[in-house]
C-alpha cells in the first residue's frame, strides 16, 4: 500500500465500509473472499465504493466447480478453519450481478503458471483416487474473475 501511495495511487487494505461511495477504480480480492465471514456484505461494499466503469477483480480464488473440489470437497489452497464460502464462477457471478457488476471474463490460470507441474499433478490426482493424499495444483482449481460496474 505504501508503494502505491508513493506513486500517487490511492490504496487501502481494509476499512471498506468507511470509504466514500464511488471513489475507486479498482477493488481487488486476492485469495481472500473465502476467508471473509460476511462475503456478500463485503461484495456489496466493494461495489458501492467503485466508480461507474470501475473493476472488481478476484485473483487466486478457489473454484468450487473444480473437479478436485467436487470429488473431495477441498483444494490445496484452502484453509478449512478459516473458510466461510467457496465460490464457483456461477455463484460469484450471480452475486456480482446482484450488486450491479457484470462479469467480463473468468480465467482459470494453471497452464504455464508457477504451480503447474502437469505430470506430477496428474500422478497425484490419480494417487488421490486410490487414497494417497498429497497436495497438488490442477486445472480449474483456482480462478480469476474480472467484473465491471455498470
Amino acid at each position: 500500500m505504501e508503494q502505491a501511495n508513493l506513486r500517487g495511487i490511492d490504496a487501502m487494505v481494509d476499512g471498506i465500509d468507511r470509504m466514500t461511495p464511488g471513489t475507486f477504480d479498482l477493488v481487488v480480492f486476492r485469495g481472500s473472499i473465502q476467508h471473509i465471514d460476511e462475503p456478500f456484505h463485503m461484495l456489496r461494499q466493494g461495489a458501492a465504493v467503485l466508480k461507474p466503469g470501475g473493476w472488481m477483480v478476484f485473483l487466486a480464488t478457489p473454484n468450487a466447480d473444480s473437479l478436485v473440489y467436487k470429488l473431495w470437497g477441498d483444494l490445496p489452497a484452502l484453509d478449512p478453519p478459516r473458510n466461510f464460502w467457496i465460490p464457483s464462477a456461477r455463484t460469484l457471478g450471480n452475486a456480482l450481478q446482484n450488486f450491479g457488476l457484470n462479469v467480463q471474463s473468468t480465467e482459470y490460470p494453471y497452464w504455464g503458471g508457477p504451480y503447474a507441474h502437469p505430470a506430477r499433478d496428474l500422478w497425484r490426482f490419480c494417487a488421490r483416487l486410490v487414497g494417497i493424499k498429497k497436495p497438488f495444483a490442477f486445472p480449474r482449481n483456482m480462478m480469476e474473475v474480472y467484473a465491471r460496474k455498470s
